[in-house]
């Protein structure tokens, strides 16, 4: 009778470690897609093939990636573009989503504010 009990308490620990141990690996994978992503975000704009001008990039992370005021550097500002980088599989954000409608609909407006 003993020698069952015991057989279920390691079948148990085995299976517990097992289940602890896949998911650390989990997280550490996600860990390094995370990072990846960041990394890569940060160098896009000196990629080669880059589209844009590094000079008229600024980062800024949340809720964004970058503002581009293409053109600025040469002193020929084509347009202004909001720049989300994603990598793998990721998607936008629900705030990024937004973001994304209020630009396609041209809520955007200019204001000053002298003090």
């Amino acid at each position: 009778m003993i020698e069952y009990l015991i057989i279920i308490i390691l079948i148990f620990l085995v299976t517990y470690f097992y289940l602890q141990k896949k998911r650390m690996e989990k997280r550490i994978k996600l860990s390094a897609r995370i990072i990846s992503g960041k990394t890569i975000e940060k160098l896009l704009p000196f990629f080669k093939d880059f589209k844009y001008d590094s000079h008229d990039m600024r980062f800024m992370g949340e809720p964004i990636d970058y503002i581009v005021f293409d053109g600025y550097s040469k002193k020929k500002l084509k347009q202004i573009v909001f720049l989300e980088v994603k990598s793998g599989k990721s998607k936008l954000t629900k705030e990024q989503n937004e973001l994304k409608k209020i630009v396609k609909k041209k809520k955007i407006k200019w204001e000053e504010v002298k003090v």
